[in-house]
């Protein structure tokens, strides 16, 4: 049972052997004399009743050591939520067990709290206080998934929607046929009124248990020296604006060096990071909110608006450089540049450190982001994996905007949706519709791999490499890549080496169970191999197709699958084309028969399949 501090629920299982309507039965409970009445919601397998909420601890001195408010004020310490130490909270980036807390709100005649379920749902319960008292009764509760809508969280359901950006929240609740709707409902955080001027924090003592807090942007700033293995929570949104002229000239100073890197952990609690400015394209040091991080860092629940960040090379929104660090919930908006190499809308490069493992991962992260450098290597996400050694994982994100790199010799290499290259990548349930320009090596999703996996993922877009090597999901792959359940939904063009999926590969690339709708164009130049699945394969006769198709926008183009095979080559993995793009939209039709449906894709009657949200 939950902690009565906040709200009880109780859940009864109704016995299959009774007979009549079931709707009809009340249960009672009675504590310390008093009674409390109870009703069904609605039916279900598990039905769930709702109780009128009691506040005196008369009541409830049972149940409990101490009393304690139903919701907090806003003032002081933060309410910590719903308690159940078999949950974990996903956006927790300290993975802490027992912290189900999302979000709670509240006006003078409302409290909403949302709490987080290990199935992947989060309920959001609704209370009214009393015209007559100051006790509150459950309105409403229910089941929702969290979704992003312009930057806000939004739970939302067929009669309820929950929309919370920054300090402020929305209710708009369809009950006993009457709406309720309730704007501006302040979001409970710590009260930063009086202490954005506390030094060097607003309060905390640096530890998992109370970490410091951020009020304002010269606290975030102080997060340096000895604090760098801390942890940290932000309470307020923040605005770096007076920072962005300040360095001379240069803006922002990234947090963490290669002497001395960030490795603590960073709460960002969903609040927004403003304006974000650094511009140094002549040192070389990483560059970005944080320039270095390494030996464990975490990152999470991070919202970066509006960046601006320029740098020579390692550059990154987020971090300019990581060796061994998690990345978690994290939302990035602007652009990024690099006059050398190695950017990304989140991290600029990902390398293996003396006597540092190297260890990374982004999940549930998202980069609305113009990316761009000169040289080599950008990418949506992440610019470069540059290091064998290194395992990693990119999981449930995406990228929109554009990502370039080109010059005016023509020798710019590798750009990607998700990341500009790397070493043995796994990326599942990733999607990008980034607009795709390298003048070698453009990939939907990955510009260069080597040895690397993708699996459950997607590109909409165009991609254009202006010399060589331009596929939907992989500009070039080396070393065995694997592709399964993917798509490609693109316009690809290249002078030669261009791919539905891949545009040129060599040792043993294997693809599953995938298919490419779109168009394939060459540019201007020598019109060599094109293929509708891979583009070039190097290697003789070795690539893997199993259940691949095509589909050409131009009508049938007679396109082989393997641009610099034979037809014939094709038809042993059940590989062709089709003639009817819809067959992409039914899950019964190959390839989507043999796609996850459950908890992966969510299929679309008059569109190709997209990616179940888990956040």
């Amino acid at each position: 049972m939950r902690n009565v501090k906040e709200l009880y629920f109780l859940q009864v299982r109704l016995n299959p052997n009774l007979t009549g309507d079931t709707d009809k039965y009340r249960l009672s409970l009675a504590i310390g004399g008093a009674s409390s009445q109870l009703r069904p919601m609605r039916k279900r397998k598990w039905e769930q009743y709702e109780i009128i909420t009691w506040t005196l601890c008369s009541l409830i001195a049972m149940f409990l050591s101490g009393c304690g408010p139903l919701f907090g004020s806003g003032n002081g310490e933060p309410y910590t939520g719903v308690q159940d130490l078999n949950k974990v909270d996903p956006d927790d980036p300290n993975g802490s067990p027992g912290k189900t807390y999302e979000v709670k709100a509240y006006s003078d005649d409302l409290k909403v709290l949302v709490s987080y379920h290990n199935d992947g749902t989060h309920e959001v319960s609704v209370l009214q206080r009393a015209i007559d008292s100051d006790e509150y009764k459950l309105l409403k509760t229910d089941y929702t998934l969290k979704k992003r809508i312009s930057g806000a969280r939004v739970y939302e359901s067929d009669n309820l929607q929950f929309r919370v950006s920054g300090n402020f929240a929305d209710l708009n609740l369809n009950y006993s046929n009457e709406s309720l709707s309730k704007n501006d409902l302040i979001r409970a955080k710590y009260d930063c009124s009086d202490k954005v001027q506390n030094e060097p924090f607003a309060g905390g003592d640096g530890t998992q248990a109370n970490p410091y807090k951020i009020c304002s942007a010269k606290q975030l700033n102080n997060i340096r020296d000895s604090f760098l293995n801390s942890y940290f929570v932000l309470w307020s949104e923040i605005d770096l604006a007076d920072y962005a002229e300040q360095n001379n000239g240069k803006g922002w100073q990234p947090i963490g060096s290669y002497s001395t890197p960030f490795s603590g952990n960073f709460d960002g609690n969903l609040f927004a990071i403003r304006g974000l400015k650094i511009n140094d394209t002549v040192s070389s040091p990483p560059v970005g909110l944080f320039g270095v991080v390494k030996k464990g860092g975490v990152l999470g629940n991070m919202n970066l608006e509006d960046v601006n960040v320029r740098g020579k090379a390692s550059v990154g929104a987020l971090a300019g450089e990581i060796a061994f660090a998690k990345i978690i919930n994290v939302q990035v908006s602007g652009s990024i540049f690099a006059r050398v190499k190695d950017v990304g809308g989140v991290i600029g490069l990902v390398k293996e450190q003396s006597g540092i493992p190297c260890q990374f991962s982004i999940s549930r992260s998202d980069a609305n982001i113009n990316v761009s450098t000169l040289q080599t290597r950008a990418g949506g996400l992440i610019g470069t994996v540059d290091s064998w050694s290194c395992r990693g994982e990119i999981s449930d994100s995406s990228t929109a905007g554009t990502v370039s790199v080109t010059n005016s010799d023509k020798d710019g290499f590798y750009a990607g949706g998700i990341m500009g290259g790397a070493y043995q990548p796994t990326l599942r349930r990733v999607s990008s519709t980034s607009s795709i320009v390298a003048d070698s090596g453009a990939g939907g999703l990955i510009g260069y791999t080597h040895s690397g996996l993708i699996e459950d993922s997607h590109h909409t877009g165009t991609v254009t490499s202006n010399s060589s090597g331009a596929g939907g999901l992989v500009g070039t792959a080396f070393n065995g890549t694997v592709i399964r359940s993917s798509y490609a939904n693109s316009v690809i063009y290249s002078e030669k080496r261009l791919g539905g999926l891949i545009g040129e590969a060599s040792l043993d690339p294997e693809i599953y169970d995938s298919f490419f709708s779109g168009d394939l164009t060459y540019l201007s130049g020598s019109n060599e191999y094109m293929g509708a699945i891979l583009g070039f394969e190097e290697t003789d006769g070795r690539a893997t197709l199993s259940n691949t198709h095509w589909y050409s926008y131009s009508g049938f183009a007679s396109w082989a699958c393997i641009g610099n095979r034979d037809v014939s080559r094709c038809s042993p993995g059940i590989s062709e084309e089709i003639v009817d793009e819809t067959l992409f939209f039914n899950a019964s039709q190959a390839p989507l028969n043999l796609w996850n449906f459950d908890s992966i894709w969510k299929e679309n009657s008059l569109a190709f399949p997209t990616l179940i949200k888990v956040y």
